[in-house]
């Protein structure tokens, strides 16, 4: 096995130490609440445990993690009046020990997990439209469904890439390998991205509410 093939090897055993840890833990969402903010309607958002262990041991290894939120306004004859999705990307830069969070109204960094964590579960605010584009004496309802990207599809696509660097580090090298020592790379890449990793999925609701009494409520 070429130099190249033996450093791919062990990126991958690294991912399946990773895996193999990746015991889910119970995510809550705590509390929906509607914001009136800058004339924009938002969502604040508390939550138990967003950062399970899969998504921590992703992080740890320096695998970015996708966190998906969907949030649908709803009325209460349980007419859909608008569905909105919304994402939260995080990575860890192991070099530097930083924890870096995006989505798409800022960018955000944090020297301690322990911060990141806190901002997650407690601070995590969402911009979703206008609040004049919603009715204003219409009972309205939100319903928040929360699904972090399944670990083995961020796999998966690490593995393919690196694996597109293995073959063309092997066409460029013919004969390279010397050591007698082979593996079926194809093979253990089908093998690890098949298991099954648990999915955090959460559902939380928020009460009734009117796009009047929040404007009647709004801090002056």
């Amino acid at each position: 096995m070429s130099l190249s093939g033996r450093k791919l090897l062990l990126k991958i055993m690294a991912l399946l130490f990773v895996s193999a840890f990746c015991f889910a833990q119970e995510v809550k969402i705590k509390s929906v609440k509607p914001l009136l903010q800058n004339n924009r309607f938002m969502v604040a958002s508390v939550f138990e445990n967003l950062l399970s262990k899969d998504l921590t041991d992703g992080l740890a290894s320096g695998m970015a993690r996708t966190l998906n939120f969907r949030f649908d306004l709803v009325q209460k004859n349980s007419q859909k009046v608008y569905e909105f999705y919304r994402t939260v990307k995080l990575r860890y830069d192991v070099w530097e020990g930083i924890y870096f969070l995006s989505n798409r109204k800022q960018k955000k960094q944090f020297d301690q997990f322990e911060e990141l964590n806190h901002f997650l579960n407690d601070s995590l605010n969402f911009d979703l439209l206008p609040f004049k584009k919603l009715p204003v004496e219409n009972s309205i309802q939100i319903i928040l469904y929360f699904s972090p990207e399944n670990i083995s599809e961020t796999q998966k696509r690490k593995l393919e890439f690196w694996m597109d660097e293995e073959n063309e580090n092997q066409t460029s090298t013919p004969g390279d390998n010397e050591s007698g020592f082979s593996i079926n790379l194809s093979g253990l890449i089908s093998l690890f991205t098949s298991k099954e990793n648990p999915k955090n999925t959460a559902t939380g609701k928020s009460g009734h509410f009117t796009i009047k009494s929040l404007k009647e409520n709004e801090n002056p």
